[in-house]
């Protein structure tokens, strides 16, 4: 449609006009032209062409306007040009001629009107008063030319069509079509003919339509004439309106061609719906509303939202959106709306639907979203599937057992990584956090801006905490920006303040995520008449008095619109005519029916009306939430009660209230009607329904029904009304038990620990008192998973673990619940309860654990025996190894375990317990723990103060050991430990520390996906470390750390806590003497009254470098000496780098006093060092260079001490060291400031303050400054 106005013209299209004619108004839609003109005279004259064959065979008459009825009452000199052309076909032959088409298709109209009206003039005056009568005067004038222009198209058209008729008649018995569009045999319609054989109820022909009431159009003699010659009962509709337009005050009646030209564009761009009638369905023989499924009406702002934040997610960023509204409202369309533009794309939509009866179980419905993208990956793009297990293998460091394990699908993109077999002895626990972890590492891969991921959960206000924990560690993914945005709905009359939607969208927000909300509002009043117009095919003028009824009974919600229409239709009240056919209705009764301010109301009303099978079937779908699966159905068809239940739903389907997805799942519609069919069951029988629903699913499951995969869903049935069971037998009460410990399984190995320990829980309580008696096995089972599950949640097991200890028949059944308790202990940095059960295990076992190893030659003895042991073996000896027995392995694991905790709390006793662990691997064999006994030895080999330290032969160990556990172990998680272990105490002494620290961070991600606490933030530490110790980026470092220090926080870490806390206070004081971190946004270290020697030292070894960097001298001696006195830094990164820190402070000291302890501590530097370096020339030939050239300095040996300095600088640059290339600069310009080279000092301070600038020490680059500016002077 295009309307244009044209300034002047003239009638080209009218032979008969011989007079210049100015043209007002120009109004063009697509194929129908109407044209005003004014000052016009001239004869009448009528133009017909027919273009019907392709030859041009043109028929001209022109008529005095006498001879066109009706065109003598339009006005006195009206002259009229009418073209009407036979002008679609059906196409164009491949030579460019038209192409037969026996079908009329449509017809075009030109029309020009040549209106004559009396002169007015406009008398001159002053005042602004008569300027307005003169303007109202003309725009009278305008309103009424305007009507007679739509009364004289109504009597044209009627002319026209009435001329039309006989061609029509023709032209459908040649084509076997009427003028509705459909294939019929016969004539056109006649006023007796109906659609169908039986007569609306209600619809009385016979009786006369009352004129007040203003839907109800009357149909005059000119509209039942068309309707008699089987027109369109739009095309009918139309022509009287145009008719009415000098009939005064009429509803129906145009008052402007605008009007028209509306209604007649929703004729050309939807004819189905707004030009050719409708015929009644043929499965129900009656008329249905039309309804658009697919549109959304009136959220053309809300739709903007959404695709603008798809956009920008499209660019690599992270999104989050909250759209809430009442139930109804269209919040599910909405984002429905945008799935295709996210195809288009190539990205992935995933999307859940929350619902009451499954609020204890959204987290494994979450997981099982993400489950379900690993197939739309593999199933939409299979190369880019492959690509994607490439990069995870890599992210995962070829441990992707974490991933298919909580995202079982991932096998099916690479099944030749499926294990073949389970361990039966892995140790970690995969707990929320670790599982969130796990999400955000496989969605790092997965997402990105050419393949988005779009997670769209609908009805939040069902959802936990744990489901919301998901989406927030997603999102708050601090280390990479993934092309991800999450989409969430809810009722927003249905959640209170402190739901956790709210917390969430404040959580995000305070991190930094773009978070959007969006309410969604009823429909205004225009849109909902557009809704409705579509729904009953009529024009939105001729239905607008309806809409404004409907709209003042449900506000405009559109689930409410649509079931309060239907509610009219089943009431009569709302009633398609077949012999007018179109929708009637008595606007009065319509707004006299009474109904609550809520859909729910509609559809219960609606749903208990319907059979008693029918109203069974929605009562039991209800109880299983949003949709019954095959299985159910399935197994309650096999009862006597619902053997018709497959029937029966789909009955409920046909009526409209469920959808059937597959062979044999049915779904409802929507959750309110979920909602309703629920409301079927009396309050205060839905446990005992529940309870009877689970029973008889329980009882078919017995007569070999399979339970797989409805365990779950047995048990919560049951579950609502478990209280019923105490009157049950006690046989009864076990096998439901043995129910609830199936599902709790499932759900433990779905992550969903909180569902687990519930349905544990469960299981317990339906045992006797005396379950340790008559129960024993089920009731150990059951009490240790719920242990673990209760610990896993962060929540206190020891009271369970107590129990199970003092109720075990046997020390062996007492094993799993000791290691756990251990566990525990070493978790909360209990280390010397954790050292003394591993002790009393060990013991019980028959091992003898000395409680010290003295004298020291003990310790020497035992280290010079394993060497032997070990000397020769090689990563194929520990392969070709025989299996350990069951028993003994279970002795290595505690060794194994106490190993870890004597590190920490007993380190002097740390070779007995490597040296034993080795010892029973060589004399009986091979396990699991064997590669973490030769790993510890190879640390105790190297950190050793007590032996001579072999540290090529340790590398050679830790390697083999690491190779051996990746070959030979079926399981990962002691892979994390191994990392930590050889990359943090072990490989720094041959392998660059960036190296190092890149392995560690990967044992630290690992550690975490296992939900191994304890040994993620043992790598965090170490990687940390190793990362200041290579001179990292300060800023990133605190970025990093301050990230180390949230999750420490989050996974209450007390050792991570600390130690993240003491690298922030050194990385801030190095940037800008603390300036750049505020203590409020952080926890603070509070030191316990038993705090290990390791913090101790670690303590000391931060306060000393702090120091030397600073520039106190004396301060860095005196923490650098509390720092050997300690025992436990021999051979370890921390006490080679301090004897380099030390070793230079020494220097500086020497030169304002002279002391045989500070030459000393500077040769002892030079030498340690120069051993370091002739294993690793990457770690340290830049510092023994730096220590040579400050002794040099010292003797003022200057060519050395010059040649010393070159060579530091280059070998730091070289390892990348750009800190101590720095501090390399700054002392050789302190040397040659010394010896009066100015202009070399200079330069040196320049270089050195390049250094610190890339190193981003502000107060190292303000240090150089003042130094320039002091030569300068």
């Amino acid at each position: 449609m295009k309307l244009s106005s044209l300034q002047s013209g003239t009638g080209d299209n009218n032979p008969a006009s011989t007079t210049s004619t100015s043209v007002a108004e120009h109004c063009t839609i697509d194929n129908f032209i109407v044209r005003e003109y004014r000052a016009v005279t001239g004869d009448v004259s009528l133009s017909v062409g027919d273009q019907s064959s392709s030859k041009s065979n043109e028929l001209t008459t022109t008529l005095k306007g006498d001879d066109i009825h009706g065109v003598d009452m339009i006005s006195t000199g009206t002259s009229v040009n009418i073209f009407e052309p036979y002008f679609l076909r059906c196409g164009i032959s491949d030579n460019g001629n038209d192409q037969e088409d026996p079908t009329v298709m449509g017809r075009y109209l030109e029309v020009d009107f040549r209106l004559v009206h009396s002169h007015f003039h406009l008398q001159d005056a002053d005042d602004c008063g008569s300027a307005a009568a003169a303007t109202q005067q003309v725009g009278s004038i305008c309103e009424e030319e305007d009507t007679r222009c739509c009364h004289s198209l109504g009597v044209l058209l009627h002319k026209l069509f009435h001329h039309l008729a006989p061609s029509i008649e023709r032209e459908q018995e040649e084509s076997g079509t009427t003028a509705t569009g459909k294939v019929e045999s016969g004539m056109p319609r006649t006023e007796n003919d109906d659609l169908s054989q039986d007569k609306d109820e209600g619809d009385d022909d016979n009786k006369e339509e009352p004129a007040h009431k203003k839907s109800s159009i009357t149909t005059t003699g000119n509209h039942s004439t068309l309707l008699q010659l089987g027109y369109p009962s739009s095309i009918c509709l139309l022509v009287q309106s145009l008719l009415r337009c000098e009939e005064g005050e009429n509803l129906c009646q145009y008052d402007s061609l605008d009007a028209v030209i509306k209604d007649l564009h929703l004729m050309l761009l939807d004819p189905s719906r707004f030009l050719f009638d409708n015929e009644p369905s043929l499965e129900s023989g009656s008329m249905q509303l039309l309804f658009r499924e697919h549109k959304l009406y009136g959220r053309e702002n809300e739709v903007s939202v959404i695709t603008d934040a798809f956009c920008r997610v499209s660019s690599g960023s992270r999104e989050a959106l909250f759209i809430g509204g009442f139930s109804g409202s269209g919040k599910t369309r909405l984002v429905n709306s945008l799935t295709a533009r996210v195809d288009v794309a190539g990205g992935y939509v995933i999307t859940h639907t929350f619902d009451q009866m499954s609020k204890d179980r959204p987290l494994l419905a979450v997981i099982a979203v993400f489950n379900q993208l690993c197939l739309l990956i593999q199933e939409k793009n299979y190369q880019r599937s492959q690509a994607i297990v490439k990069e995870l293998l890599q992210a995962f460091d070829s441990d992707i057992s974490p991933i298919g394990r909580l995202l079982p699908n991932f096998y099916a993109m690479c099944p030749e990584l499926k294990p073949s077999m389970q361990d039966d002895e892995r140790n970690d626990h995969v707990t929320l956090r670790s599982m969130c972890f796990t999400l955000r590492r496989f969605l790092r891969v997965v997402s990105s801006k050419a393949h988005p991921v779009v997670l769209f959960l609908d009805d939040l206000q069902w959802c936990d905490n744990s489901s919301l924990t998901v989406v927030e560690s997603i999102l708050c993914d601090s280390i990479e920006s993934n092309s991800f945005v999450f989409v969430g709905s809810y009722r927003s009359n249905e959640v209170a303040e402190d739901h956790g939607i709210f917390r969430l969208i404040n959580n995000l927000r305070s991190f930094g995520v773009p978070t959007s909300t969006v309410v969604l509002e009823g429909l205004n009043p225009a849109d909902l008449n557009t809704m409705i117009s579509d729904a009953l095919c009529i024009f939105p003028r001729m239905c607008e008095s309806l809409s404004n009824i409907v709209h003042t009974k449900t506000k405009g919600n559109p689930l409410f619109v649509l079931e309060f229409l239907r509610s009219l239709v089943d009431g009569k009240l709302l009633n398609y005519s077949l012999r007018k056919r179109r929708w009637m209705w008595d606007e009065d009764l319509v707004n006299g029916v009474e109904i609550t301010d809520s859909v729910l109301f509609l559809l219960t009303s609606k749903m208990s009306g319907l059979p008693r099978n029918i109203q069974s079937a929605l009562k039991v779908g209800a109880c299983f939430g949003l949709k019954i699966v095959e299985p159910v159905v399935s197994m309650l068809s096999a009862t006597p009660d619902y053997s018709n239940i497959r029937r029966d739903l789909e009955q409920v389907v046909e009526e409209g209230f469920m959808v059937k997805i597959g062979p044999s799942e049915f779904r409802f519609v929507h959750d309110k009607v979920q909602e309703a069919a629920y409301s079927l069951v009396p309050d205060i029988e839905k446990n005992k329904f529940h309870y009877s629903l689970g029973m008889l699913l329980y009882l078919m499951s017995k007569e070999g029904n399979k339970i797989d995969g409805v365990e779950s869903v047995i048990a919560d049935q049951i579950n609502y009304d478990i209280d019923q069971l105490s009157s049950e037998s006690p046989e009864l009460r076990i096998e439901i038990a043995n129910i609830n410990e199936l599902a709790g399984l499932k759900a433990r190995d779905s992550s969903d620990h909180v569902r687990s320990s519930s349905y544990f829980t469960c299981a317990m309580s339906l045992l006797p008192t005396d379950r340790w008696k008559i129960h024993y096995e089920i009731s150990l089972r059951v009490s240790f998973l719920l242990a673990e599950s209760v610990y896993i949640r962060g929540e206190s097991a020891e009271g369970i673990l107590a129990e199970i200890l003092e109720e075990c028949h046997s020390f062996e059944d007492k094993l799993p619940a000791i290691f756990l308790l251990v566990a525990i202990h070493f978790n909360n940095q209990k280390l010397g309860d954790a050292f003394s059960i591993c002790h009393d295990v060990l013991s019980n076992r028959g091992e003898h654990i000395p409680q010290s190893l003295n004298p020291p030659s003990q310790a020497i003895q035992l280290i010079e025996e394993t060497s032997k042991m070990v000397e020769r073996i090689s990563y194929v000896d520990l392969i070709a190894m025989k299996e350990m027995d069951k028993e003994l392995s279970i002795t290595m694991k505690f060794y194994n375990f106490i190993t870890t905790v004597a590190f920490f709390s007993k380190p002097e006793i740390l070779p007995f317990f490597v040296h034993r662990m080795i010892q029973l691997t060589m004399e009986y064999g091979f396990c699991k723990y064997s590669t973490m006994g030769f790993m510890n030895y190879a640390m105790v080999l190297c950190s050793s103060s007590m032996a001579k330290r072999n540290i090529l032969s340790a590398s050679r160990l830790g390697k083999a050991a690491l190779s051996c556990s990746k070959k030979r172990c079926h399981s990962s998680d002691q892979l994390p430990y191994l990392y930590c272990v050889y990359y943090g105490f072990v490989a720094f002494h041959t392998e660059p520390l960036q190296s190092c620290a890149d392995m560690l961070q990967k044992g630290f991600e690992a550690a975490l996906v296992h939900g191994d606490i304890g040994t993620a933030f043992a790598n965090s530490v170490q990687c940390i470390k190793n990362l200041i110790m290579a001179g990292g980026s300060l800023s990133s470092l605190l970025v990093t750390v301050n990230y180390h220090l949230e999750l420490s926080t989050k996974y209450r870490s007390q050792t991570g806590i600390v130690y993240h806390t003491i690298f922030r206070e050194t990385i801030s004081t190095l940037i800008d003497k603390g300036g750049s971190t505020n203590p409020e946004h952080h926890p603070e270290y509070q030191p316990a009254e038993d705090v290990s020697a390791i913090l101790v030292e670690t303590v000391y070894f931060h306060r000393a470098i702090q120091a030397y960097w600073l520039g106190h001298s004396e301060r860095c001696l005196y923490f650098a000496d509390k720092f050997f006195q300690m025992s436990s830094n021999k051979g370890k990164l921390n006490g080679i780098e301090m004897t380099f820190i030390n070793g230079l402070n020494s220097f500086q000291l020497l030169r304002r006093q002279s002391s045989a302890k500070l030459r000393r501590a500077g040769k002892k530097g030079i030498t340690e060092l120069k051993a370091a370096a002739s294993n690793s020339s990457w770690n340290f030939s830049n510092k023994v260079h730096l220590l040579q050239a400050e002794a040099f300095s010292l003797q003022d040996k200057d060519e050395e001490a010059a040649a010393s300095y070159t060579s530091a600088i280059r070998s730091a640059q070289f390892s990348r060291f750009v800190h101590e290339q720095g501090l390399a600069c700054e002392l050789a310009a302190h040397h040659y400031k010394k010896i009066g080279d100015h202009t070399s000092a200079a330069s040196y301070f320049k270089q050195a303050k390049q250094c610190y600038m890339q190193w981003g020490s502000q107060m190292k680059v303000d240090t150089i400054s003042r130094e320039l500016s002091m030569l300068e002077i």
